[in-house]
C-alpha cells in the first residue's frame, strides 16, 4: 500500500490542506439510533519521509497511531461499546484492505454504497449491530531532513530574488507532517453506512493531541 505523496506550494495550499472535508455523509435518522457502537481495530499506515520523496513504512509508528485512535474513540461522546481487536499483521491481508477501502467511498454516494464485507461479517460474528471503522494514512519527517528542506527553500528564494532584481520570489514551504483520517459508522443489520467523513491536516500522527483532534473534529457534528 502506497502512502499518498502530497506537494504543498505556498501558504494558500497549506490553508486548504488544513481544512476539514467539504463533504460528508450522515444518515440523520439512523444516527440517532446508534448505541454501543463497537470499535473495530483502527488501521494506521504511517511512514517516515526522508529526502523529500522517500517514504518508509514504520510498523511501530503505525501501531502507536492505531492505539491513540482507539483511545480517542473511547473518550469521545459517541456511545461506544465492545472493542473488537483484529491482528492486522497476522490475519488475512484483506482485513487491511477492508478498513483502507473507506478512502474509496464517495460521501455523495455513501447512501447506496456497499459497506466493507469483512467488517460487516466481523460485527455479525460478535453480535454487534453498529461498528466504527477508522483508517489513517500519514507520515512524519525527521527534524534534520525538515531543516535541510527549509534551508534549501530559503536559498532558492534568495537566488530567485537576486536573479529577477526583486521582481519575483519563489519559496516552497516543505510539509513537516501529514495525517489523513477516514472514519465510518456502519450498520451491519441494514448493511449500510450511517456516517462517513474524512479530514486531512498537517499533523503528527504519533502525537496524542493531534490524533484526538482528528477524531473530535470528525465526530463533532454527531456529538452536537
Amino acid at each position: 500500500m502506497n502512502v499518498n505523496r502530497i506537494l504543498i506550494l505556498g501558504i494558500t495550499a497549506i490553508l486548504t490542506f488544513s481544512s476539514c472535508s467539504a463533504s460528508r455523509y450522515i444518515s440523520k435518522n439512523d444516527i440517532r439510533e446508534v448505541r454501543n457502537a463497537a470499535i473495530v481495530s483502527p488501521f494506521a499506515y504511517i511512514s517516515i519521509l526522508e529526502g523529500g520523496e522517500n517514504f518508509y513504512y514504520d510498523d511501530s509508528l503505525s501501531n502507536e497511531c492505531s492505539r491513540l485512535i482507539e483511545e480517542a474513540l473511547k473518550l469521545s461522546a459517541i456511545p461506544t461499546g465492545k472493542t473488537i481487536h483484529v491482528d492486522l499483521d497476522s490475519e488475512d491481508p484483506q482485513w487491511r484492505d477492508a478498513i483502507a477501502s473507506l478512502r474509496d467511498v464517495n460521501p455523495k454516494q455513501a447512501a447506496s454504497a456497499p459497506i466493507p464485507y469483512l467488517a460487516d461479517r466481523l460485527l455479525e460474528e460478535n453480535g454487534q449491530r453498529y461498528g466504527i471503522l477508522v483508517f489513517t494514512n500519514g507520515f512524519i519527517r525527521e527534524k534534520k531532513d525538515y531543516r535541510e528542506k527549509v534551508a534549501l527553500g530559503v536559498g532558492l528564494a534568495v537566488l530567485t530574488t537576486i536573479a529577477t532584481g526583486g521582481a519575483a520570489t519563489a519559496y516552497s514551504i516543505p510539509l513537516k507532517n501529514s495525517m489523513h483520517t477516514w472514519i465510518a459508522i456502519i450498520d451491519s443489520e441494514k448493511d449500510c453506512f450511517v456516517f462517513l467523513d474524512n479530514i486531512e491536516t498537517e499533523s503528527d500522527p504519533t502525537k496524542p493531541a493531534h490524533v484526538s483532534s482528528h477524531i473530535r473534529r470528525l465526530l463533532n457534528i454527531i456529538e452536537k
